[in-house]
């Protein structure tokens, strides 16, 4: 089973989770998103793949996001996984600081990334950004096609 723990503060990043579990159905794999606050050590364990998703915020996972993998990163040892974020399109903001800052701190995937890795866990694909127009979203028009090409990765990661 494919296991999708995601976080989300104005809905981007579970659209992009529930369509991810879709896309892995669809292609004849059992897949599950949960919101964060809903996963079990149980389920961490049943799963052969994880993927974890959360929206960068002030340049970060979210709060819960960092809880849960401070409480539970033991149980993702040995464990094959898969990491994405949500965040700004760089490219439209004008903010030198902006960019200086993401120089320095990074995005959630870059977080989550080195996470899996303290935490013995093998990053099966490369980590996937999805970019949102505002803050808020929407998401970016390529993302249906991003989701679709991060799918096909996770299956072919999971054979």
């Amino acid at each position: 089973m494919i296991l999708i723990i995601y976080d989300s503060l104005y809905g981007n990043t579970e659209k992009i989770a529930l369509s991810l579990s879709d896309a892995l159905i669809a292609a004849g794999h059992q897949a599950i998103a949960l919101q964060v606050g809903n996963v079990t050590a149980g389920e961490i364990k049943k799963a052969n793949l994880i993927v974890i998703g959360s929206p960068t915020h002030a340049f970060h996972v979210t709060e819960a996001m960092e809880n849960f993998l401070k409480e539970n990163l033991g149980l993702f040892g040995h464990h094959k996984v898969a990491v994405f974020d949500t965040r700004m399109d760089p490219t439209l903001i004008k903010s030198k600081m902006f960019h200086v800052m993401v120089k320095r701190f990074g995005y959630a995937i870059d977080y989550l990334a080195k996470k899996m890795k303290r935490g013995k866990a093998t990053l099966v694909v490369p980590p996937m950004p999805f970019t949102v127009t505002t803050a808020r979203g929407p998401l970016a028009i390529d993302t249906d096609g991003k989701i679709l090409d991060f799918a096909k990765q996770i299956v072919q990661a999971d054979l």
